[in-house]
């Protein structure tokens, strides 16, 4: 494998002219080598991963590592195996994903309690995309109006997707949608697919082509006064033409619509343009490489100008919409649930970080540490986010919900206390809150053992949101390996908080 980052981290931690990044990341990606079809990042994000870690630990040694570090789930940086999935999940469901931090074998690693239980794998592989999930009200819209004159241009439309083969909705899925203009459809349904224009009335279909399953594919039309002409390709330079249609009735002038309230496309999003002749210049240009997480998670701006938003549905259960700019877990509200094995602890506390999204306004458990019994959890609801211990509310933090991508919790748990003994909040990139409490919950220690994403350990109360980044130290972390952690975790979610 390359050492692509092996010179990473040489100010701290060498041995023998080694870094002690660069020897963790070789043990650990030792190790995950070992698990049947695991997907490992890039050597050098690995390497950084350890590295950032370290600076924040200020820990010299693989021991010293260890002893600060319980456990770091990311699969951005920890890495992930495929699940086998249903549905929408079809080969996209998270089966693992790696403990960066528990270097010995790979009993802490996150895993599906049941085959069935599984949460969606957003794989980012270096281009942005939309997961459109067939959800009511996921959707893209745009602020600026397309207006098309016939009788003097040819107006060409080109999509670049990669279509689920699931779809409950019916035959047709909303590609995009331009108002009294037209809309592009297309079959999705089988592994064969067909495209059509639909206005008032819907044009003739194309004839059938079959794309990768795997590999997102292009489609196109030109419209011209009297017919559509139909295209595809697999790579977006060579096309191949699958039939011609009349133009069904169309209106001049639409706003664009990816998505919709019904026939809610199920695919991945990549790309989407208008010209006004043949290969002339884009003049509606829906890119997700503009996006930038760090700028706005909710609206993004066109290289040609226009604004577009992401809408995301409002189904109390269901995958959601979500712009894919990293790796990203998200369960469903149903029956989503990851476990890790039996964590142990050098000393009796411990700190958790958890970078997370809430997608729906239901309450919902991100996080739990612990057995039902006797547990930790973030919890997510419309009003207040906050840590509880058992039933009881250890601090009911209430913001608007969902400002950012990212909500950034911090607390050190006591078990000296049998609760919270520290707590601190980020959100919206503004420290909020510090404060020293103890609950009243008596009723036993704090758990020492497994931890769940998603929802409690039995499967209940699961969450509709996204997962990106949890970390557990072993003991109590001060302020400064606290901001230092909170810097790194930032950095890895692109900055998005």
């Amino acid at each position: 494998m390359p050492r692509l980052g092996l010179g990473l981290g040489l100010t701290m931690g060498n041995i023998l002219g080694v870094s002690l990044a660069s020897t963790l990341a070789d043990l650990y990606v030792a190790r995950v080598a070992t698990i049947p079809d695991f997907v490992v990042p890039s050597y050098a994000r690995v390497v950084a991963g350890y590295e950032a870690l370290i600076n924040a630990y200020a820990t010299g040694t693989k021991a010293a590592f260890e002893t600060a570090t319980a456990f770091f789930a990311d699969p951005s940086v920890s890495g992930y195996v495929l699940g086998t999935g249903t549905g929408l999940t079809a080969g996209a469901a998270c089966a693992r994903v790696g403990n960066m931090a528990w270097l010995d074998d790979n009993s802490r690693d996150l895993v599906q309690a049941t085959p069935l239980l599984q949460p969606w794998l957003l794989v980012h592989s270096g281009t942005n995309y939309v997961a459109m999930p067939t959800i009511a009200t996921n959707s893209i819209t745009s602020n600026t109006a397309v207006t098309w004159d016939p009788v003097t241009q040819i107006l060409e439309v080109v999509a670049r997707v990669q279509p689920s083969i699931q779809n409950a909705s019916g035959n047709w899925d909303n590609i995009t949608n331009q108002n009294t203009l037209f809309g592009l459809q297309i079959s999705n349904t089988t592994t064969t697919k067909t495209i059509r224009v639909n206005a008032s009335t819907a044009a003739t279909a194309s004839t059938a082509y079959t794309p990768s399953t795997t590999v997102p594919h292009f489609i196109k039309v030109n419209l011209n006064l009297s017919q559509i002409e139909y295209y595809w390709s697999a790579d977006g330079i060579t096309y191949t033409a699958i039939g011609t249609s009349a133009l069904p009735t169309y209106g001049t002038t639409g706003t664009l619509t990816i998505g919709g309230t019904s026939n809610t496309i199920a695919n991945s999003f990549y790309a989407y343009s208008i010209t006004y002749s043949v290969a002339g210049t884009i003049v509606r240009n829906f890119n997700p490489a503009s996006y930038n997480a760090s700028v706005s998670q909710t609206t993004f701006t066109a290289s040609t100008g226009e604004v577009y938003t992401l809408n995301v549905g409002t189904a109390s259960t269901g995958y959601k919409l979500v712009m894919v700019d990293r790796t990203i877990m998200q369960g469903n509200g149903v029956d989503s649930l990851l476990l890790s094995g039996n964590i142990s602890y050098a000393t009796d506390r411990a700190t958790i970080y958890s970078a997370v999204r809430k997608l729906s306004s239901t309450l919902g458990l991100t996080y739990t540490f612990g057995s039902n019994a006797n547990r930790i959890s973030i919890v997510n609801d419309t009003t207040w986010r906050g840590f509880t211990t058992n039933a009881a509310v250890n601090n009911d933090y209430r913001t608007t919900p969902d400002n950012l991508n990212v909500l950034l919790l911090t607390a050190t748990l006591d078990r000296s206390v049998i609760g919270i003994n520290e707590q601190l909040f980020y959100f919206n990139n503004v420290l909020q809150s510090k404060t020293s409490i103890e609950n009243g919950n008596t009723s036993g220690n704090l758990p020492t053992d497994t931890s769940a994403l998603f929802a409690r350990k039995d499967g209940t109360a699961p969450s509709n949101c996204n997962v990106r980044t949890i970390i557990q130290s072993r003991g109590v972390d001060d302020a400064t390996v606290q901001t230092a952690l909170y810097n790194y975790i930032r950095s890895i979610n692109n900055n998005a908080f």
